[in-house]
This record gives C-alpha cells, sequence and structure tokens, in this order.
C-alpha cells in the first residue's frame, strides 16, 4: 500500500464550525488543506490566524 497516496485520498475531517471547533480555527486547519502546498500558510501566518 502506497502510505503517501492514502493519505491525500482520505476525505479531512467535517470543520462544522457550529459543532466542532471555533470559525477561525477551522479556517486556519482547512487552509493547511489546500492542494498546492505553495497555498497553505506557514507556522507563523497560521498562528496569527488562529
Amino acid at each position: 500500500m502506497n502510505k503517501g497516496r492514502s493519505a491525500t485520498s482520505r476525505p479531512h475531517p467535517d470543520c462544522n464550525t457550529k459543532y466542532a471547533m471555533p470559525e477561525n480555527l477551522a479556517r486556519g486547519v482547512q487552509s493547511c488543506w489546500a492542494q498546492n502546498p505553495e497555498e497553505r500558510p506557514d507556522a507563523s501566518l497560521l498562528l496569527k490566524e488562529i
């Protein structure tokens, strides 16, 4: 089994902000899931957002 492929083919957890987490945290988490790595925030930007 190709572990790298299986990690990217699984669906992301539900970030329904009403029940799961605060809206700003959900936006930060979802921004890390960008398909293009260049669109993902670096750690310092992510910390400012959350």
